[in-house]
């Protein structure tokens, strides 16, 4: 399932946010605020300085740093509006617990690294609405 046929199927959901982990500069952030349900808030998580430190579970092309041609700015100036929009800045493992209170019936993850996708999936697993939908990027099996 894409991530754009995951937003359809999840806008009608009575309730729950969405949020983005792994936001760069802003072009899936601006597919998913368009495709929002209209009382939800977008959640975009990310360091805005790119990569932590890798761990040797990941590919040898992602090192600490990368995709840090970004900020919250640039994010800001790629979207139609910010409102329903919240930024959560900082490595995945401390920073989503400003929204541990939340519940969520879309997350988008295009974090390329092991140790950030590990930290997501343990945080949202259990914040997810019935029928809520967990869309991954770029999954490397090996």
């Amino acid at each position: 399932m894409t991530r754009d046929e995951a937003l359809v199927i999840v806008k009608n959901l009575p309730e729950g946010d969405y949020a983005e982990c792994g936001v760069f500069q802003g072009a899936s952030a601006r597919i998913i605020y368009a495709g929002m349900a209209p009382n939800a808030t977008l959640f975009l998580c990310d360091t805005f300085t790119g990569h932590p430190k890798p761990s040797e579970h990941d590919h040898e092309s992602h090192y600490k740093g990368r995709y840090g041609n970004t900020s919250v700015a640039q994010v800001v100036n790629n979207l139609p509006s910010t409102e329903r929009v919240e930024f959560v800045v900082g490595d995945f493992k401390n920073s989503l617990w400003a929204i541990r209170d939340k519940k969520f019936r879309f997350v988008h993850c295009d974090c390329d690294l092991y140790e950030s996708y590990l930290a997501v999936v343990r945080f949202f697993k259990l914040r997810m609405v019935s029928g809520g939908i967990i869309v991954f990027d770029d999954i490397r099996v090996s």
